[in-house]
């Protein structure tokens, strides 16, 4: 029936025919930094369309464990009609092309706020599922798992750099000590971005949200505002930033110390980034990531040296590149 690199089980085939008939057309969707891979199916005649995901690191499991507990508390999570987890498969809600990125590309700046203002609503929707906690969370360990993740692929691999200084880790672990406050913990998406985040019907809607962990509530909002695929004015920034604040304190939300640790995760959320870019370029000879390499360096040259316990790793960082 249909033509894949991979087994098609009968089950996604018998629920593909009852929703969009036999024999649809396969386009392959470009991919983000990840290993999995998308897939669109288009009747050959009529309306409609489905989303096939292919996951050779299997978060299969997690995907649906994590998409019954949003839909369970009101995120908006695109359908699952069919799921085999033994292969690593999906098959999903088609929410469109149209994600934060493209829509707010062109808008002016209160438009943009506005369109921000319904995501950073939803940070706050997950924020506030009160009752559960993940199994994974952002302790030192994994903290310091993308920092060596970083070391690897983006200062030994993408520029080169074979003598890392000892104490780079030892700032590294400054940093992961101090995110490290779990009375403050809440769920977070792990990969909240303009790219994650779809608009269909005037409503954000949540894709990737498989790695979901506990973590500090400022490390999805640092995701979403200081995210290099989208760069916000400083002004609109702080504008939202404040927005969030209000509103976190409103529903009881403890932020801490929130500019510090606003800060610091950032700085973490922006060397992993850059982790992830130089393993792109490096290992999988993807060229499309190098800007963002050059773009997540800037954001982070902006206010790493505000702060003593981002400022020892960072000018370590920058006499290396």
């Amino acid at each position: 029936m249909l033509s894949f690199p991979f087994h098609l089980p009968q089950s996604f085939i018998e629920v593909i025919e009852e929703k969009i008939g036999k024999d649809p057309v396969v386009h392959k969707l470009a991919g983000d930094a990840s290993v999995r891979q998308y897939f669109r199916l288009l009747p050959r005649s009529g309306e409609g369309s489905l989303i096939i995901c292919v996951d050779p690191a299997n978060s299969v499991q997690s995907f649906i464990e994590i998409h019954r507990l949003f839909k369970d508390n009101g995120i908006e999570v695109p359908d699952v009609f069919v799921s085999d987890p033994e292969i690593g498969l999906l098959l999903l809600e088609d929410l469109g092309d149209i994600n934060l990125e493209t829509l707010v590309k062109d808008c002016l700046s209160d438009e943009t706020v506005a369109e921000y203002k319904k995501v950073i609503k939803l940070v706050l929707d997950i924020q506030s599922i009160r009752g559960v906690t993940l199994e994974r969370s952002f302790d030192v360990q994994k903290l310091m798992s993308e920092f060596e993740f970083f070391i690897e692929h983006c200062l030994k691999g993408y520029f080169k750099i074979s003598d890392i200084p000892p104490d780079l880790k030892e700032g590294f672990e400054e940093i992961a000590r101090a995110m490290y406050e779990p009375k403050l913990f809440v769920i977070a998406h792990r990969d909240y971005h303009s790219r994650n985040i779809i608009i269909k019907d005037n409503v954000a809607r949540l894709i990737d949200f498989q790695d979901a962990m506990m973590g500090l509530p400022q490390y999805d909002i640092v995701s979403l505002l200081e995210d290099p695929y989208s760069s916000l004015l400083p002004d609109v920034k702080e504008r939202l930033k404040e927005d969030y604040r209000n509103t976190a304190s409103q529903r009881g939300i403890d932020t801490g110390d929130f500019e510090r640790l606003y800060h610091i995760a950032a700085y973490q959320r922006n060397i992993k980034a850059l982790g992830t870019y130089g393993y792109m370029a490096s290992v999988k000879n993807n060229s499309s990531f190098i800007p963002y390499i050059d773009i997540s360096i800037r954001n982070i040259d902006s206010y790493a040296l505000r702060r003593e316990e981002t400022s020892r790793s960072w000018n370590i960082i920058k006499r290396l590149i």
